[in-house]
């Protein structure tokens, strides 16, 4: 026993454990064991950090996609509300009224009296053309044919979007550039 004692090797006077042998066992070859602990150590913290990767680049390529699908949604509209608008250019006939001559007036007029009874199956699309027609009556300096298209364009952008969307908002800003056009700047004031 004193051999194996100085040896490093478990003394058999002693009663036999598993955390003994274990304890002399490492005392004999520390540096073998150190060395093994943190290659093992080392394979832990980087299985982790790949899966922790992972799950970042996954979070990330979900994100991206939803990011494009929003995208694709936004252009579909603009060119829902880019073809309707072109639409309205090709239906006005100019010899209707015995004249030439297309206005501005006669193509927003057209446009907006489609509008009433077109795209109701696509109420996001139908809020946007509002909004534009609306605008565009507003820059010909026509504020009264322009409140209600924008008004209505409004109501259907809250009920869509709720009240605190980017839509929402722009359709308050132009009803509040109506406002001061009509002179009724406390009400533009609170909008």
């Amino acid at each position: 026993d004193v051999d194996r004692y100085l040896r490093g090797m478990p003394v058999l006077a002693r009663p036999d454990s598993w955390s003994y042998r274990a304890g002399k066992f490492v005392q004999r070859y520390a540096l073998g064991v150190t060395l093994s602990a943190a290659l093992i150590a080392t394979l832990i913290g980087f299985t982790i950090t790949v899966y922790m990767q992972s799950l970042r680049i996954e979070q990330e390529r979900d994100l991206a996609q939803a990011q494009r699908n929003i995208a694709d949604s936004q252009r579909e509209r603009a060119e829902a509300v880019s073809g309707f608008l072109i639409d309205s250019f090709k239906v006005v006939d100019p010899f209707a009224e015995g004249s030439k001559v297309i206005t501005a007036r006669q193509i927003l007029d057209n446009g907006a009296a489609r509008i009433a009874h077109e795209l109701n199956d696509q109420q996001a699309i139908k809020a946007d053309v509002l909004d534009t027609i609306g605008s565009a009556y507003l820059g010909l300096g026509l504020p009264d044919q322009a409140r209600p298209l924008i008004e209505r364009g409004l109501t259907m952008r809250r009920q869509l979007f709720g009240e605190d969307s980017a839509a929402v908002a722009s359709s308050l800003y132009t009803l509040d550039q109506v406002n001061e056009k009509e002179g009724n700047l406390d009400v533009s004031e609170q909008l």
